[in-house]
């Protein structure tokens, strides 16, 4: 199978085309990258996010390494989607949806957590406080990334866990260097026929969502 990479939008620019036929690497849904040849990775320079893509006769993998801990945090607050489109057009009509976007309290809750935090070193933090601190953040967020909504593949979006069986399969974790590691399993089976992609292309991006601001109905900024 063909695959074209593009980006959405302009969150994570991919320009390259690769051809993967049937992989030759044995693949371990384990949030680890450790089978994926460093050579297979492009280089997003504007994040420094890494990713991968690669396929046998019955999935696609897909492997993302995010090294900023900002960008991370960002992710795990405001969500990504990852796009597929079988007919290589670049719509977004189709993908998963992971980490699926906090509400707001829930990004309160995270604000209240450093506030404390910086209330508790009296405004003051050594570099080790503050790796400790946004260690702790960082654990308390991924506790709630335990499902994913898939969209596009049935009439109506579907939010599951992350390993239904029969379906997309998503594992993340955290290496020694606290680059953050996530691999996506998707049988081609969700796509309906898929003796149908053999050599076709099909696009594939992911859109980092963004911060959103809204006014405060007291008259102050609002954050």
């Amino acid at each position: 199978m063909s695959l074209l990479f593009f980006s959405f939008r302009s969150s994570i620019p991919i320009t390259n085309t690769c051809l993967a036929n049937d992989t030759t690497l044995s693949h371990l849904l384990d949030g680890k990258i450790n089978e994926w040849p460093a050579q297979r990775f492009e280089t997003d320079p504007a994040t420094e996010i890494k990713y991968a893509v690669d396929n046998d006769s019955q999935n696609l993998y897909l492997a993302m390494t995010i090294p900023n801990f900002p960008t991370q945090m960002k992710i795990m607050r405001q969500g990504m989607e990852l796009y597929i489109d079988l007919k290589g057009k670049k719509k977004e009509g189709k993908g998963i949806d992971f980490p699926v976007k906090r509400d707001v309290a829930d990004n309160n809750s995270m604000m209240d957590f450093r506030g404390q935090r910086n209330e508790e070193n009296n405004g003051q933090e050594s570099a080790e406080q503050r790796k400790a601190n946004m260690k702790a953040m960082r654990a308390a967020m991924a506790l709630t990334l335990i499902s994913m909504k898939v969209f596009g593949f049935s009439n109506d979006p579907q939010e599951q866990r992350l390993d239904m069986p029969g379906s997309a399969n998503i594992a993340y974790a955290w290496d020694s260097t606290e680059v953050m590691n996530i691999e996506y399993r998707i049988p081609f089976s969700l796509f309906g026929n898929a003796s149908s992609l053999n050599q076709k292309n099909i696009s594939i991006g992911w859109k980092l969502n963004g911060v959103e601001f809204s006014p405060d109905t007291s008259g102050s900024t609002g954050s």
